[in-house]
Order: C-alpha cells, then sequence, then structure tokens
C-alpha cells in the first residue's frame, strides 16, 4: 500500500486548568509550526488535578487531590522520591473497571508514581464525603490496584470508619487505584495474592532491602493463622507467628531474613507458608519461595 509521510506529531501544547475538575472541549486553531499551518483540532480532553510531594530516606507523607494522604515510613524508598498523586476519572482509567454487579466503583479514581515498590508498606489515607460514594455502600469499600503484568484490576481490603468518613489500607507500590464498594463475599476462607517483596531481598545490614515484607489476602476474618519459613529441604527456619486471629482482607508482615536463633540465613531459596483457619474451622493454605541475597547492591 501507499506510505502516509504526514507527519504523526505536529506539535505539543501543554495547558493548565484554571477551574475545577471534569470534561471539557479544547479546540486548537491557527496552530502554526516551522511556517506550517496545520488544520484546527477539537480534543475531549479530562480536567484533573495532580498534586507532588518529595519524600526522603527518612520517612513523610504525601497528599493529595480527593482526600488522599500517603504516609511513607522510614527505609520506605532509598532516595528522595517526587511522589506524584493525580485524581482520575473513570472514564480516564487506561482499563476499564470491571462492569459486574458485585463491584461498584465510587468517584475516588488516582495515578500514583511513580512506577516502584516500596521496602516498607505505605499507609493509605483517604477523607471522603458522602457524595464521592455515588451509589456505592460505605460499609463494603475497598481498594483496587491496576496490577500491569496481568491487565487486571486487583482487589485489596482496608478499614472504613463510617463515622468520620475514612478510609484506611496499606499499599507496597504504585498504580493506578480504585475505591470501590464490594459485594462479594465467599462462604470459604480463602487466600489470595500471597507475594514477598523485595524477592530476592539481601539482609545484609546496609539498610537496603535488608527485610522483605509478605502480603496476602484473606477473604473471611481468621481465628487462626500460622506463617512459617523453611529452607528446601523442609526444616523450619523461622515461626513468624502461630495461631494469630486475623481480619479479612490485605495482611502485611515483615521477615528479617533471620531463623529462630537470630542468624541471619545463607544465600539460597528458602519457602514461606502461610495456613489460615476461619470461624467453622475451615482451612485454606498457600506456599511461596524467596530469595535471600547477601550481596545485593541495589
Amino acid at each position: 500500500g501507499e506510505i502516509d509521510d504526514s507527519p504523526v506529531l505536529m506539535c505539543r501544547v501543554r495547558m493548565r486548568s484554571l477551574g475545577g475538575t471534569g470534561s471539557t472541549t479544547v479546540t486548537l486553531t491557527d496552530a502554526t509550526v516551522n511556517s506550517v499551518r496545520g488544520s484546527d483540532q477539537t480534543l475531549n480532553l479530562w480536567v484533573g488535578e495532580e498534586s507532588i510531594t518529595t519524600v526522603g530516606i527518612s520517612g513523610g507523607t504525601a497528599t493529595g487531590p480527593g482526600g488522599l494522604t500517603l504516609t511513607f515510613p522510614a527505609g520506605a524508598v532509598i532516595s528522595n522520591t517526587p511522589v506524584s498523586v493525580e485524581k482520575l476519572a473513570l472514564s480516564s482509567l487506561p482499563i476499564e473497571f470491571p462492569p459486574m454487579a458485585e463491584f461498584t466503583p465510587t468517584t475516588m479514581a488516582w495515578k500514583l508514581g511513580p512506577d516502584m515498590e516500596f521496602r516498607r508498606p505505605v499507609n493509605f489515607k483517604v477523607d471522603y464525603t458522602d457524595a464521592d460514594l455515588s451509589t456505592a455502600s460505605e460499609s463494603l469499600l475497598m481498594l483496587f490496584w491496576l496490577d500491569p503484568s496481568v491487565n487486571k484490576w486487583v482487589r485489596q481490603n482496608g478499614s472504613v470508619d463510617a463515622a468520620s468518613n475514612v478510609f484506611t489500607a496499606t499499599i507496597t507500590h504504585f498504580s493506578y487505584f480504585v475505591l470501590a464498594a464490594d459485594t462479594m463475599d465467599t462462604p470459604h476462607i480463602r487466600i489470595t495474592r500471597l507475594n514477598a517483596r523485595p524477592n530476592p531481598f539481601s539482609p545484609n545490614n546496609d539498610n537496603k532491602n535488608d527485610l522483605t515484607t509478605i502480603s496476602f489476602h484473606i477473604s473471611r476474618d481468621a481465628k487462626e493463622a500460622t506463617l512459617k519459613v523453611f529452607d528446601v529441604n523442609g526444616r523450619l527456619i523461622r515461626l513468624l507467628f502461630e495461631k494469630l486471629a486475623l481480619f479479612k482482607g490485605e495482611n502485611q508482615f515483615e521477615w528479617d531474613g533471620k531463623n529462630g536463633y537470630g542468624d541471619t540465613m545463607a544465600t539460597g531459596i528458602y519457602i514461606y507458608y502461610l495456613g489460615v483457619r476461619d470461624n467453622d474451622n475451615r482451612l485454606d493454605e498457600a506456599s511461596k519461595t524467596v530469595v535471600i541475597s547477601r550481596h545485593m547492591k541495589d
């Protein structure tokens, strides 16, 4: 076929809104670049809000539009990091939020950046109004994030204080986030999203990746939960907790790479096991591997 040699990008224009947020239409007229005039272009834009805060190795707080506050503990990042918080319309998300009956999104959606994982969990707090909820049920609010590796929305629990209109959760990375009501329930306790981050990690006391955070989601309250670490030969290395009661949703625990005697383990592959039992005495189990590398530089 014929090759169209017309330019794809004639110019780039950056605009700033002095009003509120919402959908707007902008028309570029008489756009000229290097004496070449382009045809008028009509653009449909979402005028949003954004704020940027620098957070350092000692921690800090980043606030943004939509009532969002991110609290970073010391060591969550290893250098000064400009944190971007941008409030989005649902129509501006890179993929559609699941249009299923069991999920009811609010008007609260954000893009958080830059793309990165944290060394420590970060507190995610939203002060919302009743108008922000739209038709979503306040008591069923949960946080959802976009997993780019599978291009799907992943459910993550949180805590709702209905009296104060506050939602809190913990996050271990940046992505797109949506606050929505999740009416889906399951009669059986279930473990999902079991992960260790960073993986590998390096417990060599250089303040870089010295700990790994084991995170997981459980679908119901657990009356008893057990988290253990084994070597590849099946020998118990560390009992992190046993018969611990946990609330449903997202949970996170740290392992410092040491055994039960306080000795740091050697470079190698280790297996972490999670078992949870609900009030009806139903059990779910899951396990994954994590790698210790004593000589990591980053």
